[in-house]
């Protein structure tokens, strides 16, 4: 709304018109489009809330630095709240899972203790350890880490040999979807006490194809060495008489 008063001139003695335009309030209409407005912001913020919170974990990090070497204890770690998207893998939730875990990278005061850093330790006879890669449809799928293992090698398509028997499973790496596929490679840390088995093993990874199986009770250390040898048609040993 607009008014017109009258105003006096000091200087000329006539009156003087000045406009004067009042506010009005606003319109019901307006207050309830800014209250929907400030409703729906409230609603987007509880929402945000929500999700960071579901992305809040607890996870182990170094509460010193650790060396390649140390077996890690419950003074080694400390366990933080961290925000972390969902799909993060392979960090520790829990003490428990960690301690008596060897650490074969070094880790640094407060930083993340990642699975990948530690190893569980060679412990009894079984001193020593080896690493075996070979394909997927090779492996033993659902292999677990205290399981036994009996390891093959072919040589060309001559000979198949049985060179480690009793192998204990440390820890098994790889995706089991492709265990049957053989389109990856699989990695399985096993301990031994005999050298030579171990030997063996490095040499058949280089020259030879390797096959795992799961152990039998009736395989004896005293079977390593022995050989499978395809039988040999009688047409093939008249072809060679000529």
């Amino acid at each position: 709304m607009t008014t017109v008063t009258p105003r006096n001139d000091t200087t000329g003695g006539q009156a003087d018109r000045r406009v004067q335009r009042h506010v009005g309030l606003p319109s019901g209409r307006a207050v309830v489009g800014g209250l929907l407005m400030a409703i729906a912001a409230v609603g987007t913020f509880l929402a945000y809330a929500n999700a960071t919170a579901d992305d809040t974990i607890d996870v182990l990090i170094a509460a010193r630095s650790l060396r390649v070497g140390d077996t890690i204890t419950n003074a080694d770690v400390v366990l933080v709240p961290v925000e972390l998207p969902g799909e993060v893998r392979g960090l520790f939730g829990e003490p428990e899972a960690a301690v008596g875990r060897q650490v074969v990278a070094a880790v640094d005061e407060g930083e993340f203790l990642q699975a990948s850093d530690t190893v569980t330790p060679v412990d009894g006879e079984e001193r020593l350890e080896v690493a075996v890669s070979l394909p997927g449809n090779r492996a033993v799928s659902g292999l677990a880490p205290g399981e036994r293992v009996d390891i093959f090698s072919t040589w060309s398509s001559d000979v198949t040999e049985l060179i480690a028997v009793d192998a204990r499973v440390l820890e098994f790496s790889g995706d089991s979807s492709v265990l049957l596929s053989g389109s990856e490679h699989v990695v399985v840390r096993l301990a031994l006490a005999d050298f030579t088995q171990v030997e063996a093993i490095v040499h058949a990874q280089a020259a030879g194809d390797i096959t795992m199986i799961r152990s039998t009770l009736g395989t004896e250390v005293e079977d390593v060495g022995r050989e499978y040898r395809p039988l040999v048609s009688s047409s093939d040993d008249d072809e060679d008489d000529t």
